[in-house]
């Protein structure tokens, strides 16, 4: 079911020590002594399993985009639907596996953060479900674009709070549910929506998006006629993109691309870019690659959509590609509205921001490949706030 976590040194060392860090560090022990236990249980993995089937939809398809597979005119254009997932998007594989977990270590109540709404909504509706105490935070920027999606979260039960600042963004937002989470760590666990933070938050991550990648696994099985194999994910944090990678690492047909947001100009101060503009560094408890300036204080970033509006990139995403096992592309805001209007155009798909970041550089690579090649996308629901309507610059 889950993967052993990695022992590999390098990106995988060291915390930050940005929220009281000997709190911090003594939560994340009891979260890493819980998990480390949990994920070899056959009473919780089940249980995981029975909801992922019955309550959230799993397995979601493998579709073949044949409109715009001909529109090209090169490389097969699979969709992995996760916007057929309950709440319409990955995000609830996530936020499910860590409700369960929160239950199991005995809380009471999930904190989060959230950008486009997605993992608000899937967080929310997990709460909802498992009878937990749910509080969320957005950037006050957000809320104001997605403004359908913080009304969801309200009508699902929980609190959502703008970040102090008001002009924020999920870097803000991400703050401040960390503060909570560490002044409320007896009875509140925070469900970190992306393979960030520190040990063991990018190995839970990974590991409950990682039913992504082994669906697609079983699903291809059957498309043995399929050639040389490209995996392309948006990247934020990197949650669903590792999820979608991790089944496929060690094997040599297939080529993992991360594609992150380049704003509205491919240059530092203007996208979200960490492989292409970041360094190393250590932020939110991890080693790994984020913008920063030379004295490591936080850049500013700039994308369209809210989820990949992030300066820090998970630590296993960062090792795998200091390693040369996965690639880096880029989508400006421009690239992505475009293959959104396409793509619902020829697919009659209303897809996500973040997702449409994928789908712009797999329209760029599939014209470039040969139809004996296959790309193959996660897609999410639409967010249904202003984020689609804005000038591209957040």
């Amino acid at each position: 079911m889950f993967y052993e976590a990695p022992n590999d040194k390098g990106y995988f060392d060291g915390y930050g020590g940005c929220f009281a860090p000997e709190v911090l560090m003594g939560t994340l022990d009891e979260l890493n002594r819980y998990y480390c236990e949990l994920r070899q249980n056959p009473a919780f993995v089940a249980e995981y399993q029975n909801y992922l089937r019955e309550f959230v939809g799993r397995p979601t398809s493998l579709t073949l985009a044949t409109q715009l597979t001909d529109h090209i005119g090169g490389a097969q254009i699979y969709l992995k639907r996760e916007d057929l997932a309950h709440t319409g998007s990955w995000c609830i594989n996530n936020a499910l596996g860590q409700g369960l977990l929160a239950k199991r270590m005995g809380k009471s109540r999930l904190v989060t953060a959230t950008g486009s709404g997605s993992h608000g909504i899937a967080t929310a509706t997990v709460a909802s479900l498992l009878n937990l105490e749910c509080t969320i935070y957005m950037g006050a920027l957000d809320m104001q674009r997605e403004t359908s999606s913080a009304h969801k979260i309200e009508q699902l039960g929980a609190t959502l709070i703008p970040d102090n600042a008001q002009v924020g963004k999920l870097v803000q937002a991400l703050s401040e549910a960390t503060r909570d989470w560490v002044a409320n760590a007896k009875t509140t666990h925070n469900v970190i929506p992306s393979a960030i933070c520190g040990h063991p938050y990018p190995m839970i991550v990974r590991d409950f998006q990682s039913i992504i990648g082994r669906e697609v696994e079983y699903q291809l099985a059957d498309k043995a006629e399929l050639g040389p194999l490209h995996l392309v994910a948006p990247v934020g944090g990197g949650g669903c993109a590792l999820g979608l990678f991790y089944p496929f690492l060690n094997s040599n047909q297939a080529t993992l691309i991360a594609v992150e947001a380049a704003g509205s100009k491919n240059a530092p101060g203007m996208s979200a870019a960490k492989l292409v503009h970041g360094t190393t560094g250590v932020y939110m408890g991890s080693k790994t690659r984020l913008l920063q300036d030379r004295h490591g204080q936080i850049k500013e970033t700039q994308s369209i959509a809210a989820d990949l509006n992030l300066p820090i990139l998970g630590p296993e995403l960062a090792y795998l590609y200091q390693q040369g096992r996965i690639h880096s592309a880029v989508a400006t805001d421009e690239e992505a509205l475009s293959a959104s209007e396409l793509i619902t155009r020829l697919e009659h798909l209303s897809i996500s921001l973040e997702s449409a970041h994928a789908v712009a550089h797999a329209i760029l690579l599939a014209a470039k490949l040969s139809s004996e090649h296959t790309i193959i996308v996660p897609i999410s629901g639409r967010a249904e706030g202003k984020a689609a309507q804005t000038d591209g610059v957040s």
